[in-house]
Parts: structure tokens; sequence; C-alpha cells
């Protein structure tokens, strides 16, 4: 779950199934690059989308911190980290084994990315993450390799490689629009034939950002989430913090994404 803070003693909670619903909308309305055929697209479509939905059982009792409070998702212990995301992958390799793939890609690339904020404690035990994924995405690549040409396709390095980098762009740049993780430069990935470097830039009134190069189909785009507002308080336990949300008016959260103003 992600908890942002407000002012005036608020929280937002926006469900990490909802956080991926944003990143997918971005990849529904992104330019689809030529490594990416039609059919392996909506594949990848569907991965972007259920990438978090082993969060699913997990945010029906939601941890609190050591204060007794909402727990965020970066605040989670290790243990209960792993145990997500072998269930996001399970979740997908159930319902498309490149799905899977590409989930695990993911994973393996935030553990690895995010290395040095681990707790000391629990280094051995994410480093025995990491290497249990890669067995589990060579294996998967094999396995689709020698399936069907479709599945071959979907694996060769260059279609594999771009749609890390995508799924990656999304992931962040959902979390950057709601206030997650800060608002960096973002990596040069493809849309159509080019591989390119975006510029976003915030506009007035808020929610509102230029991006250039211009990368979607429609000339604007809007994105919305599902979130609730929470009293920043202490729970007994998760249950009593599950059954405030359960009974939390759900409002939406909306940004526009517009594309450079003609020269």
């Amino acid at each position: 779950m992600i908890i942002l803070h407000e002012p005036e003693g608020v929280l937002v909670a926006v469900r990490q199934p909802d956080h991926a619903a944003v990143a997918a909308q971005l990849a529904e309305n992104w330019q689809r690059p030529r490594a990416l055929p039609q059919p392996l697209w909506q594949r990848f479509l569907y991965a972007v989308r259920h990438h978090d939905d082993g969060w699913l059982a997990y945010e029906l009792t939601p941890a609190l911190d050591q204060e007794q409070r909402p727990c965020g998702f970066r605040d989670l212990p290790t243990a209960r980290h792993i145990a997500i995301w072998r269930r996001s992958i399970a979740l997908a390799q159930r319902h498309d084994p490149y799905a899977g793939l590409l989930v695990a890609q993911h994973a393996r690339c935030l553990f690895t990315r995010h290395a040095d904020e681990i707790d000391p404690a629990d280094q051995r035990q994410a480093q025995c993450f990491i290497n249990e994924l890669a067995t589990h995405i060579d294996r998967t690549i094999d396995s689709l390799a020698h399936a069907t040409a479709p599945d071959a396709l979907a694996v060769e390095p260059a279609a594999l490689g771009t749609a890390a980098c995508l799924l990656a762009l999304f992931d962040t740049w959902s979390l950057a629009l709601l206030g997650a993780v800060p608002f960096g430069p973002l990596p040069a990935v493809c849309y159509g034939i080019d591989r390119t470097a975006f510029e976003v830039r915030p506009q007035e009134p808020p929610n509102r950002y230029r991006v250039s190069p211009w990368p979607f189909g429609p000339a604007s785009l809007v994105l919305q989430v599902t979130a609730q507002r929470l009293p920043q308080a202490t729970y007994a336990d998760p249950s009593a913090l599950a059954a405030t949300l359960a009974a939390a008016p759900v409002h939406t959260l909306a940004w526009t994404l517009e594309s450079p103003a003609p020269t």
C-alpha cells in the first residue's frame, strides 16, 4: 500500500494494484515499439496491469509500523516484500508464463537497484531471493524459447529488453505521479521505432504535466486512480486498520499529461 502524508493530519492510501492500473493506463496509450508486435504487446500490457497482484491478499490485513500507524510499501520487512513478489510472479505466471517472466525480471531489477536500502540483517535473504529469481528467469526464457514461435520471439534479447525497460518506466512514472518516489529524470526507452529520453515538466494548475517528446497516441492523456483518506491515527492491529479502510470513502486522484506546445 502507498501511504502519502497530507497537511492537517491526513493520510492518503492507494492500493498497489490501483497504482499498477495507472502504469497500465500509461502503457495502453503508448506508441507500441516495433520490437513488440501487436499480439506480444497485448501480453505485455497484461503484465503491466497485474505486476502487483500479489498485494491483493496482503492488503486485506495491511501492516502497521512500530508506532501502530499504517505502513507504506517501502517500509515493509524484506521477508514480506519477498512473499508478495513471489505471489505476484505466481499469479502472472498462472495466466501467461511471459507475464510471469516480466514480473520476475522487474522484481530482480528492484531488489538489485535498491540493494543498499535493505537492512544489513536482511542482505543475505535478499541475495538468496535475487539468485532464486535469476534461476526462475533463465528457466522460463529457455522454456519459452523452445515453445511456440510467438513465445520464442518474446524472449529474444531486443524484445525482452524493451519490455523490461518499459515496465520499469511505467511503474516509476505512476509512483512519481502519486508522490511515492521523486520525479527524477526518466530513462530512455522505446516508443514507435526510436529509443528516447523524455522530459516531464509540471504545469499550472497542479497535476498537469507537459511531456516531450510526446510518446502517446492521443494528444492529451488523463490518468486516474482511486484513493482513500484516513486520519493520521494509531490502530490496535491490522484488522482495525482494514476496517477503517473498508469504511473510508473512495475518491479519485487525476493527472493530465499534455503534448508540447506547437512552435
